[in-house]
């Protein structure tokens, strides 16, 4: 299990407000597949979730454009307390390219 927290930032370090963090199970023994849920940054670019071992697509929304896209492994190689870019960069399966829209 991971606790994922933090600040959403875009590459210039200003805090994402109002953005949309979807997960959704994949292919798992320990959660149920095609489940999803989402959670809002906060005026100041805030998230905080927790993941049970598996793997999930994560996916970043900011003005109906994806801007983060990732499918991760949660395992006891992760952190108990990690923020969602150092879980993309370090525990990413695949990392899509950002084309849609």
């Amino acid at each position: 299990m991971a606790q994922i927290t933090g600040t959403l930032k875009d590459p210039l370090g200003s805090a994402i407000a109002n953005a949309i963090i979807r997960v959704t199970a994949d292919d798992t023994n320990s959660v149920l597949v095609g489940i999803s849920g989402s959670v809002t940054t906060s005026d100041v670019g805030l998230y905080d979730f927790t993941l049970e071992n598996g793997t999930y697509v994560l996916e970043v929304l900011f003005n109906k454009q994806y801007i983060r896209n990732a499918i991760v492994l949660i395992d006891g190689t992760v952190p108990a307390s990690i923020d969602l870019e150092t879980l993309i960069k370090d525990h990413a399966t695949f990392i899509p390219n950002l084309t849609d829209s």
